[in-house]
């Protein structure tokens, strides 16, 4: 018996083996199958991916070269310019100005200092209505705002206010390298002149030592007279056979903070905003005032824009913050580029 009992074990045995060598056997040939469905899927998902990828990319690619025409050229500097060349500046939400930077040539090439910005915005707004107007903004300008724009002072305000103005205005890059009219920045490292270029204009030497030499300038004067230099230089250089009527005229804009009442806290970076540090400089470099007598230099002209009303009521003490709410309805149009007016003598009142 035990014999057979022992023989009985053996098959058991080798029965038990050979049903878990086959339930091995059917795992793995199950294991493989999955392994395989799943490169499958994997390739799938991964010639998915791949397509949509392309569709993406042309859309995006599409999307980049819609928004490319829109971006401005603003690179270099901080803030401001620095999103204006990403594309930020791509609303437009001045119709006029947009119809006319597409239909017509401006009649007005007008280079506002930030003190323009500051306290006469309202100005700029009345230019770009008329649709005659191509107003540039110099990248100084825009840095000036960038330093002005943290803070709760009136200054501030108005900093942060005129940074969005600017954004949402600026025209199209294609008006670049057109007298169209519309709000346009100026060119980063372009449309300007260099240092030797406005000597030539003014007569000064090198080494003469003269104080109203531009190389001894503030550099925030000194980059904003060197653009409005250079297109001053391109409206002149227009064919010889265009008439006057046909020429536009050109203009430096300028405005000055209202009277201080009593002593005020002074604000970091405010003096870059008067434009009376740049009047000081415009002189020596064919740039005139109304009234020099020379009738020839019209197309070369300052104009000073008119504070804001609102800054005036806060300069006597009235409630109220700088370029909003009644900046747009009490102020008038303000002069047209067109229209150059007097401006205060240094070191008086600049009302």
């Amino acid at each position: 018996m035990a014999p057979d009992s022992t023989a009985v074990e053996k098959d058991k045995n080798s029965m038990c083996k050979a049903m878990g060598a086959l339930f091995l056997q059917h795992r793995v040939a199950c294991m493989e199958k999955e392994v395989e469905a799943s490169k499958q899927e994997k390739n799938r998902c991964s010639i998915g991916r791949r397509l949509n990828k392309g569709k993406d990319a042309q859309q995006a690619a599409t999307a980049t070269a819609t928004s490319s025409s829109s971006k401005t050229t603003l690179a270099a500097s901080d803030g401001l310019a620095s999103r204006a060349c990403r594309g930020r500046a791509s609303r437009l939400k001045n119709e006029a100005s947009h119809s006319a930077t597409n239909a017509h040539p401006a009649s007005k090439v007008t280079v506002v200092d930030s003190s323009v910005l500051i306290y006469s915005l309202r100005t700029v707004h009345q230019w770009l209505k008329t649709g005659d107007v191509q107003v540039v903004v110099p990248l100084e300008s825009m840095r000036t705002l960038d330093l002005l724009k943290n803070g709760d002072s009136p200054i501030n305000v108005a900093a942060r206010k005129a940074a969005r103005f600017l954004e949402d205005n600026f025209c199209q890059t294609a008006a670049q390298t057109s007298l169209s009219a519309g709000l346009l920045p100026q060119c980063d490292g372009m449309q300007r002149l260099d240092v030797e270029q406005a000597r030539l204009i003014s007569g000064h030497g090198e080494d003469d030592g003269d104080q109203d030499d531009l190389a001894r300038a503030p550099v925030w004067v000194r980059e904003s007279l060197l653009c409005a230099l250079w297109h001053q230089q391109k409206v002149a250089a227009l064919p010889s056979s265009a008439t006057s009527s046909m020429r536009p005229k050109f203009a430096l804009a300028l405005a000055f903070p209202p009277p201080q009442q009593g002593a005020a806290t002074p604000v970091r970076y405010a003096e870059r905003a008067d434009g009376a540090n740049v009047l000081s400089w415009t002189g020596a470099y064919g740039l005139r005032q109304s009234g020099s007598g020379d009738d020839e230099n019209q197309d070369a002209s300052i104009l000073i824009a008119p504070t804001s009303t609102s800054w005036l009521d806060l300069a006597n003490g009235k409630r109220g913050c700088p370029q909003q709410g009644r900046c747009h309805s009490d102020q008038g149009a303000g002069p047209h580029p067109g229209t150059v007016m007097p401006s205060p003598k240094q070191g008086h009142d600049h009302r």
